[in-house]
């Protein structure tokens, strides 16, 4: 990616955030990035028994420019958490998201078919199963 691009992806980043427009228009690399503070965990996680939940039960979708979904694989990483993940750049995995979160943004934490976004969220989930495992 050219120092340009990275420039003008930032710009676009910060626009949305900021609730700005400045005529640019989001390149493949920042599309489906999900925006902080966009969606914040559902209600209907409350019905999930994070007892019977496993990491194999999880699926994250993911870009692997997008930071946010850096940020989620880095808390991964360094926890020791593996899951399995799709890349939404593979079509058939754009359309799955699309078809069980209503929208194509990432990251995406898939759990028992209920979608959860936003990168803290998915985190903090992540860390409430983590910690129930380790007790």
């Amino acid at each position: 990616m050219t120092l340009w691009n990275m420039t003008r992806n930032l710009l676009i980043l910060a626009s949305v955030a900021f609730g700005t427009s400045n005529g640019l228009q989001a390149s493949e690399d920042t599309e489906g990035c999900c925006i902080p503070g966009n969606v914040s965990m559902n209600e209907s996680f409350d019905d999930i028994d994070l007892n019977q939940i496993t990491f194999d039960d999880m699926v994250l979708y993911e870009r692997s420019s997008c930071p946010y979904c850096k940020k989620v694989r880095r808390f991964m990483k360094k926890e020791g958490i593996e899951i399995s993940s799709r890349n939404i750049k593979v079509p058939e995995y754009a359309d799955e998201l699309i078809e069980i979160g209503g929208k194509r943004q990432v990251p995406c934490l898939v759990i028992d078919g209920q979608a959860l976004y936003e990168s803290n969220e998915i985190i903090k989930f992540l860390q409430s199963v983590k910690d129930l495992d380790l007790s």
